[in-house]
């Protein structure tokens, strides 16, 4: 095993950044699989419970559709490591994750990943940082080819020009992006956690005026405009956004006649709503709690009950507070917290 994984450290993928020791503890957890092209490694919304190494081969993680067709988030080649969010963080794939060239994979499993943090913490450490980087790769697809696209098959392209050309930061809760009356140099797009847009009146009273989700554009007005942003945005949770530069957000205007039509019909939908005060739409809830009314007021049944019936709408997950519940990734569905 340590000769197959040693033989596919080539060009910039994962593996070649291992060396030998770190390479012949990890040649002592993983165990090999055979796939053959159009067989799908596992399906979307699912937790594969383990990573892949590609010995030989390519995997294609893409939307569910036809096979072999529709957008492709990624391709994989020898050497890269595949699905290390599922492994670190529970995290279900985002598409399917189908075999494109008959190949080997090495599999790691959540049990051996967590001996490498004995035996090789250094590894241990990188698996996390590729988790952490695949993670923010995947939803920036997703987002850029909602914002800008559609891009097909150049999508993972797309994404590698994004990430070379722009810096990723990272806001805990409560803190700010830019303030009211600051220049304009930026532009963000935010592809985890949620933004809270506010203005100062005058009186020196401020007041939140929208809720930002991940996949809009935020600092774009003073970008185009050139004149100071004229509200604050802040972190409302845990938040992950790319930032670009003036410069390359122009040269993407310039370049995609589609982007220029999505970021006119984004600002009309945005006035339209500031225009309308009948305008209900807003950002979908993400979360409900339920608290009950007394001591003696039981919600586990209601909260179960009332997960059934949302299920038709999408993928719900029900938290509660008892001692011992396992964590539970709920990235892109509605959780019900149910406080004893």
């Amino acid at each position: 095993m340590f000769d197959d994984l040693r033989a596919a450290r080539v060009g910039g993928a994962f593996l070649a950044g291992i060396g030998d020791t770190e390479l012949a503890e990890l040649a002592k957890l993983v165990s090999v699989q055979s796939v053959q092209v159009g067989e799908i490694v596992a399906k979307t919304n699912e937790c594969p419970g383990r990573a892949y190494f590609i010995l030989e081969g390519a995997l294609r993680l893409g939307e569910p559709t036809a096979p072999r067709e529709g957008p492709v988030m990624r391709d994989y080649g020898r050497g890269d490591l595949v699905a290390s969010a599922a492994l670190t963080a529970g995290k279900p794939l985002d598409g399917d994750l189908r075999c494109t060239q008959d190949g080997r994979l090495a599999r790691l499993t959540p049990q051996d990943f967590e001996r490498l943090l004995e035996n090789s913490p250094e590894l241990w450490r990188k698996i996390n940082e590729h988790a952490l980087h695949s993670m923010r790769a995947v939803h920036l697809a997703h987002h850029l080819n909602q914002l800008f696209g559609p891009f097909g098959p150049l999508l993972p392209h797309v994404v590698k020009e994004f990430e070379s050309d722009a810096d990723w930061v990272s806001l805990r809760s409560g803190e700010t992006l830019f303030d009211q009356g600051d220049p304009a140099s930026h532009v963000f797009i935010p592809v985890a956690g949620r933004l809270l847009e506010a203005r100062r009146s005058d009186g020196g009273i401020e007041k939140v005026e929208r809720t930002i989700p991940p996949g809009e554009l935020v600092g774009e007005v003073g970008v185009l405009t050139g004149r100071p942003h004229r509200t604050t945005v802040y972190a409302g949770r845990d938040s992950e956004l790319l930032r670009l530069t003036r410069d390359h957000f122009q040269i993407l205007l310039e370049r995609s006649s589609n982007a220029v039509f999505r970021v006119s019909r984004m600002l009309a939908d945005r006035l339209e709503r500031r225009v309308s005060p009948d305008d209900k739409r807003g950002v979908a809830p993400r979360s409900l709690g339920l608290i009950p009314a007394t001591e003696r007021t039981a919600v586990g049944g209601v909260s179960s009950a009332l997960k059934e019936h949302l299920n038709v709408l999408g993928k719900v997950v029900v938290l509660n507070s008892e001692p011992g519940f396992p964590d539970v990734h709920t990235d892109g569905c509605l959780s019900l917290t149910a406080l004893a």
